[in-house]
């Protein structure tokens, strides 16, 4: 972001000395060759298959278009865990299952990453509410992908040249999204998103004063929105003349058909990058072009619309 650095973000010594007093399994039983990561949501699968390339199988848990907050392991999920060398989950504000998980593999369990840890702002190491969707905020991503590719390096010396490069080379992708997301709140008219879903950009939205209103209380869909709260949502849809709607991917939006068919607001997607459709994992979409997809859809909102 203008007048400071994106991140000075260098492969930490406590990242290093935690992976390197692990060891775990030697890898899916379908190529031995490859060691394998398995990640739980999107995001971090997104991450890690772009930072180690071809030397790993990287997998992920849930398959297109499962809603995350409603998701259960089964037995197969549990098997391809217990054959990783690497296990990557957000946390237990979003995966509670992930640690009981983990704990109930036969033997030497596999390298954990909580990479809601790697995330967080070293400037408030002890903050308890942080948003669950820290992978909304290009910042805290670049800080879980840095995180994420010094462990990996470390578990796997032989690749750590290649690790450090494409992490470098994804951190710039990182800055410049920053930059634009930056550069666009900067032009902005308006500083308010009407979204019908869940409460997903609360982290996005602190890092560029972008106020997301939701008729949510809490960072899941499955809550249900009191009818003083959705009263309020078309309130400030009138108030602020805005012309669109949020929804969110996967999820069905019911709550965003109800207030367009209130207001007249169009239904507009906008992506939480929980996970993709099976279309979008079709089309090969990425973390950095959903996020792009994104902004240019908050653009249409908060610059281009009259």
């Amino acid at each position: 972001m203008t007048g400071r650095p994106f991140l000075g973000l260098r492969p930490t010594a406590a990242v290093v000395g935690t992976v390197l007093a692990v060891s775990a399994y030697a890898g899916f039983a379908s190529d031995a060759s490859r060691p394998g990561i398995v990640a739980t949501i999107f995001p971090l699968y997104d991450w890690a298959a772009a930072l180690a390339g071809a030397f790993a199988d990287v997998r992920q848990l849930m398959p297109p278009g499962v809603e995350v907050h409603a998701y259960a392991p089964t037995p197969a999920d549990v098997a391809a865990i217990r054959a990783a060398r690497v296990f990557l989950y957000c946390g237990p504000k979003l995966e509670p299952w992930a640690e009981r998980l983990v704990g109930s593999t036969a033997g030497e369990p596999p390298l954990r990453l909580v990479v809601a840890d790697l995330a967080r702002d070293p400037a408030r190491p002890n903050d308890a509410e942080m948003d669950p969707h820290f992978w909304t905020d290009p910042v805290a991503a670049a800080r879980a992908v840095a995180g994420i590719a010094d462990a990996l390096a470390a578990r796997f010396p032989a690749h750590a040249e290649d690790l450090r490069r494409r992490r470098a080379a994804y951190l710039a992708e990182l800055e410049r999204l920053d930059r634009d997301w930056a550069a666009m709140t900067a032009s902005a008219r308006r500083r308010t998103v009407l979204y019908g879903g869940h409460r997903a950009f609360d982290a996005l939205g602190a890092r560029y004063g972008i106020e997301f209103v939701s008729p949510y209380e809490g960072f899941s869909p499955e809550e249900q929105p009191t009818p003083r709260a959705m009263a309020e949502l078309v309130r400030r849809i009138r108030e602020t003349g805005s012309r669109v709607i949020f929804t969110e991917e996967i999820v069905e939006p019911r709550v965003a058909r109800a207030i367009a068919l209130e207001t007249g607001a169009e239904i507009r997607v906008l992506h939480a990058l929980h996970n993709r459709t099976p279309d979008e994992a079709r089309r090969g979409e990425t973390y950095l072009s959903i996020h792009r997809r994104n902004l240019e859809e908050v653009r249409r909102v908060l610059v281009e619309a009259p």
